[in-house]
């Protein structure tokens, strides 16, 4: 995808400017940083959200990501909710994540519905503790 400066921009003050020469040589493809594998799932959260959906798909946001940069995503994700009204469908592993931003919750199992609900129901739901604890 070529981006026009706009855009550029507007995915650099999306992001805050503590990352915008970090993102701009990135997204300008002039130079690399420690932590890009993080900043090129921002990058990608960043370049979604320029077209301005009702709902994003995200697939494993905190595959790849240490402790802090899962945090850091917890962050943007709930402003994508809170702050741009963006409806958020993730498929995730990582019940941290999940719990911090989550409202609803389905489980599945080889395709079946297990349990639907909050994150606390849904974790201490039979089907969901028999499927993945072995209980």
């Amino acid at each position: 995808m070529t981006l026009t400066f706009k855009q550029i921009e507007k995915i650099s003050k999306a992001l805050g400017d503590s990352n915008r020469l970090k993102i701009l040589h990135y997204i300008s493809g002039k130079g690399g940083c420690g932590e890009c594998s993080a900043l090129q799932e921002v990058i990608e959260l960043a370049r979604a959200l320029c077209s301005e959906p009702k709902l994003i798909l995200l697939d494993e946001p905190s595959s790849g990501l240490n402790v802090e940069e899962t945090d850091d995503m917890s962050f943007w994700i709930r402003d994508m909710k809170t702050e741009l009204g963006v409806t958020v469908l993730m498929v995730e592993h990582d019940m941290a994540l999940v719990n911090r931003v989550s409202d609803r919750v389905i489980a599945l199992n080889y395709g079946r519905v297990l349990a639907m609900g909050s994150p606390a129901e849904v974790q201490v739901h039979p089907d969901v503790v028999a499927a993945y604890l072995g209980a």
